[in-house]
């Protein structure tokens, strides 16, 4: 991930789904069905899908940050960004599972005090993140009404350090508090999709999507304890095992798309996110209702018959402006991107027209806020994904 000081508020920095298709289109996934690629942003969207489903992607992330004061700095990092599995069980029916990063949290900042005739360093340090573990349940109602539910375990490790000690050497922190959150918790999301066919046309269709947040807080086990380097290492233990709760913003998010089939869609998606109430004193930034916007597209120039393989590629690409809950001085943190991507079907005699697909995003964006304390990030993000789908792996054979 790289410093980010952004990553401090809460259990850190949204992920995202990680999925390849969807990073390409800004993250536009509430109402925007495939065939070929298993929507896990509105759980509702799986009763789609006909194949079984297997998707594996990769993330590599690089950012340039501009802090108030501290120049530039560089970073950047790649790593597993999504591992997932759909099952069709019935005509109605489907069930999906998998893993991915939830949030993630890196970031270091260094303050200077003067205090008697002595000159003190302070370094405060956060490292960690969180994984989800998720299961999916999808019911096609009708042919025009989809509703799916999310089950999802988070769980992972958010570390604090505030190490201090005399100047001039900037690594003669000889006092050390250390504080471990261990974040564990059920959180639920279900989902809503509505299909209308387009009178006076063939293969088109409105689709409705909606989802919600039904957990508003993460609950943790806190340890803390005080380190002095000077005394050998002397350790005391401030706490351990405590129970505690981070209040996340909870999210609604409402999807409109158009698509052709086998042909070309359009979506636009909202969010809007209820800032939790401030839990602890911070005179610059505060915590802040926030509205975000994303519009994705893609378009195949052929169909899955086409002989010519560039009529065969799904090409995508999208806009996003996301506000992030937190405001300093009244001025909202944002998060802007732009992204590109396309799938790349693998051709094999065996499977016409069901192929697996190579699937590549790029996203440039910006995040932040520009001259503030928080600081400003332009970054770019790479995801490459493989998703398995075609009958070839995963059909039952019958023999007469």
């Amino acid at each position: 991930m790289g410093h980010t000081p952004i990553s401090r508020f809460g259990p850190g920095i949204p992920f995202g789904s990680g999925i390849s298709r969807l990073e390409g289109l800004a993250g536009t996934n509430t109402a925007l069905p495939n065939a070929d690629h298993a929507n896990f942003g509105n759980p509702a969207l799986l009763a789609v899908n006909e194949k079984v489903q297997l998707n594996m992607d990769l993330r590599y992330a690089y950012r340039e940050l501009n802090g108030p004061g501290a120049g530039k700095y560089r970073s950047g990092g790649a790593g597993p960004a999504n591992i997932s599995f759909l099952i069709p069980v019935s005509k109605k029916f489907s069930a999906g599972f998998g893993a991915r990063p939830y949030t993630i949290r890196d970031f270091i900042f260094f303050e200077k005090q003067l205090i008697g005739g002595d000159s003190i360093g302070l370094r405060t340090r956060g490292l960690g993140g969180t994984s989800q573990f998720f299961f999916s349940l999808a019911y096609k109602i009708s042919p025009k009404v989809r509703i799916g539910l999310e089950s999802s375990y988070i769980l992972g490790t958010l570390e604090d350090s505030v190490s201090f000690g005399i100047l001039p050497s900037d690594v003669n922190f000889n006092f050390i508090s250390v504080r471990q959150r261990r974040v564990s918790q059920f959180v639920f999301k279900p989902g809503l999709h509505l299909v209308f066919p387009l009178s006076g046309s063939s293969g088109r269709f409105l689709n409705f999507g909606a989802t919600a947040d039904l957990s508003g807080r993460l609950g943790y086990r806190d340890f803390s304890f005080f380190t002095i380097k000077g005394l050998g290492g002397q350790r005391d233990t401030l706490s351990n095992n405590v129970n505690g709760t981070f209040r996340r913003p909870l999210t609604y998010s409402f999807g409109i798309s158009l698509l052709s089939q086998e042909s070309w869609s359009v979506g636009l998606d909202a969010d809007y996110q209820v800032a939790p109430p401030q839990n602890e004193e911070n005179l610059l930034v505060k915590n802040k209702n926030a509205f975000s916007v994303r519009l994705g597209g893609e378009y195949i120039m052929g169909t899955k018959k086409s002989t010519r393989y560039l009529n065969v590629i799904t090409f995508r690409g999208g806009l996003a402006y996301n506000q992030l809950p937190f405001a300093e001085n009244g001025k909202q943190l944002t998060d802007r991107k732009i992204t590109l991507g396309a799938s790349f079907p693998i051709i094999r005699k065996e499977a016409k027209f069901t192929r697996p697909l190579i699937n590549l995003s790029v996203a440039f964006g910006q995040r932040g806020l520009e001259n503030s304390s928080v600081g400003f990030e332009n970054y770019y993000q790479v995801n490459l994904g493989f998703t398995l789908n075609d009958f070839l792996w995963f059909n039952r054979y019958k023999i007469d």
